[in-house]
């Protein structure tokens, strides 16, 4: 049994064991005549509450809103970042000479192999 559920909620049944250790066990059913008698009418809620209710998630919704076009503002500049170390790296990466080859003449014999 929960510990926030009451005595009232619940029914407690003992159930008989047929062991030596002389354990108790105790089944638990929701009691059905405690709910029908707590929730017998919700409350309405007035024109006034639905509309505060409406203005704010519209409120939390505007902020979420900003707070994405400023994530993707923050993305578009890492994203320029980013693209341009990778030319950087790629140009780097092809304008490199092999160790041994320090002038055209050998570079150009192992771009264009005969």
């Amino acid at each position: 049994m929960s510990t926030a559920s009451s005595e009232n909620d619940v029914i407690r049944t003992r159930i008989p064991t047929y062991d030596d250790d002389n354990t108790v066990l105790y089944a638990y059913e929701p009691n059905i005549a405690f709910f029908r008698e707590a929730n017998v009418v919700p409350e309405t809620p007035t024109d006034e509450d639905n509309e505060k209710t409406v203005k704010d998630v519209l409120a939390h919704c505007q902020v979420i809103h900003d707070a994405i076009q400023n994530l993707d503002r923050k993305f578009d500049v890492i994203h320029g970042k980013v693209s341009k170390i990778q030319r950087h790296r790629s140009k780097s990466f092809w304008q490199r000479r092999p160790k041994g080859c320090q002038h055209r003449q050998c570079q150009s014999l192992l771009i264009y192999p005969t």
